[in-house]
């Protein structure tokens, strides 16, 4: 057999050949070459429910010449394939840390699907640069196999299936020829992609709350269950709400937390359901009962917890800057004198012991948390009368990236007068009557505004029309990549009437210098501006 060694980064290179239309990564001599992608040791879950687990395998071919014909096959190693294996990896082709599963309990099929334990395959020119077979473990034989075995012998060896390139007339990649393949025995586990005693909490703009209030507003958060395995039986978990008991803190601030209650005797006022999906059950040796359920149809591994919170019900001011939550439990599956925690569609159920670890107690933490969001801003609706042409921009202020920013100009002496100054025009996305601002300061060389007054109108196209509100003051001088906030939600800068139009005028920098007038040595920037507006 002709080998070949190849440094990793060749390697590398080759294993992208099937996307490449370049072939001399080799030395001259090295015409083609063959491998098995993402070789080597390897892991795979086996699931004790499943019929079968499949890991595909896939063999390429590279080199300067792919118009060769070359032959390469793949196989599970035989006896003595792995005594060599053993041999140049262990020094002992005895070694028994490390043993074969049983053949009988997988099978290598090749792309139309057949069973082999060994696939031949020609590679015939350059557009033929790869082979699949497929490697399919029969999960549930081997679950009882591997655990008896586990039962009966103190042996700690590693249970793998062996496969191997092999080529009696090309070349085979040395160091990518093998792949050994160890199975990770699991029972299945209906998990929640919120971990127990943690938190799932999307932020709600407030401004969203007071626009919508009374229409219905209803918050479905996306918060899935889940199991790893197939499911072939379709079955329903059940779940519920809890006692708040002593919550966690969330961001290490338990007076931001507030619990919802789903005031169950007031359907006008309550705040959360668990809905859609309902099963009657009977406790053990005692009544029915009603309670809400994740189902999971036959072939259904993710479905989402079936959680409405009716924002309706929420006080935007109130509730500021709060995490509201639903505290959502799933049941108990060992529980005794308990409606059960688990309901199968169908006789056909996994075994007894694999039931009880099917599902593990939890409660965890679902809800919203009200936040005074900026208007959405970008160059679209915001110009300027002093805009730097050779750096900065209007976008940068608005896009959360401190790399860029907003120059006033330095190169060009842009007509700035009384009253205005150097200003921003804003055209807001919905009528406000007061405002403030978070501002950033630029990463490097900053400058930023220190004396900014406020104008509105509700004409654009009336230059007169603009009318002058407030006077905002930055009075930090910010360093570097600093942020400011200019005002706040409950001292917010308010003009008499509401307004669609708003000039942000800087009459003065942090350096105290004017920007009344034009000047190519006076300027300002700044990399991040945030307007928060509201009516009120």
């Amino acid at each position: 057999m002709k080998k070949l060694f190849i440094a990793s980064g060749l390697l590398a290179l080759m294993a992208a050949a099937t996307s490449c239309d370049k072939y001399d990564i080799y030395d001259e001599q090295y015409g083609d070459v063959m491998l098995i992608k993402d070789g080597g040791d390897v892991t795979m879950d086996v699931y004790s429910t499943d019929d079968y687990a499949d890991r595909y395998i896939s063999v390429l071919k590279g080199g300067h010449s792919p118009e060769r014909t070359s032959t390469a096959t793949l196989r599970v190693m035989t006896e003595q394939d792995f005594r060599d294996y053993k041999d140049q990896n262990y020094g002992d082709p005895e070694f028994g840390g490390l043993q074969m599963v049983d053949p009988s309990l997988f099978d290598l099929l090749d792309s139309n699907g057949n069973i082999s334990q060994s696939i031949d395959y020609t590679f015939k020119g350059s557009d033929d640069r790869y082979f699949g077979a497929n490697l399919r473990v029969k999960s549930h034989d081997y679950a009882e196999w591997y655990r008896a075995k586990s039962e009966s012998e103190t042996s700690s060896a590693n249970f793998v299936i062996p496969i191997g390139l092999y080529s009696e007339t090309d070349s085979v990649n040395e160091y990518n020829n093998v792949l050994i393949v160890s199975l990770n025995d699991l029972d299945p586990e209906v998990i929640c992609d919120v971990a127990d005693g943690t938190y799932d909490i999307q932020d709600l703009s407030r401004r969203v709350l007071i626009r919508d209030a009374g229409k219905g507003l209803v918050y479905e958060p996306e918060v899935y269950m889940s199991i790893p395995c197939k499911n072939p039986w379709g079955f329903a978990v059940r779940i519920d709400d809890t006692k708040a008991g002593l919550v966690n803190t969330f961001n290490g601030d338990s007076k931001n937390t507030i619990v919802l209650t789903a005031l169950r005797n007031d359907d006008d006022n309550k705040r959360w359901e668990l809905t859609d999906s309902r099963l009657i059950a009977k406790k053990n040796g005692g009544d029915e009962k009603e309670y809400p359920v994740v189902n999971f149809p036959a072939g259904v591994t993710k479905t989402r917890i079936p959680l409405k919170i009716y924002l309706d019900a929420i006080d935007p001011d109130e509730n500021l800057d709060k995490n509201l939550v639903v505290p959502i439990k799933i049941a108990n599956p060992t529980s005794n004198n308990s409606y059960p925690a688990i309901v199968w569609d169908s006789e056909n159920t996994p075994d007894e012991d694999v039931i009880r670890n099917f599902i593990k107690p939890s409660q965890f933490y679902v809800g919203v948390r009200v936040i005074e969001a900026p208007l959405d801003l970008d160059d679209s609706c915001v110009t300027s009368n002093d805009c730097e042409p050779t750096e900065g921009s209007i976008a940068g202020l608005f896009d959360d990236d401190l790399s860029t920013f907003f120059h006033s100009g330095w190169t060009v002496a842009f007509e700035r007068s009384a009253p205005y100054g150097s200003y921003l025009e804003i055209t807001l996305p919905e009528e406000v009557n007061a405002v403030y601002f978070n501002i950033t300061a630029r990463n490097s060389n900053p400058c930023s505004p220190k004396e900014i007054h406020l104008y509105y109108s509700n004409n654009i196209d009336d230059e007169g029309s603009w009318t002058y509100f407030q006077k905002a003051t930055n009075s930090k001088k910010l360093t570097a990549g600093q942020s400011f906030e200019i005002g706040k939600i409950n001292k917010m800068f308010q003009a008499p009437e509401t307004f669609k139009y708003m000039r942000f005028c800087v009459i003065q920098n942090d350096k105290g210098e004017s920007l009344l007038s034009s000047s190519t040595s006076v300027y300002w920037n700044l990399a991040e501006l945030k307007l928060y507006g509201k009516i009120q």
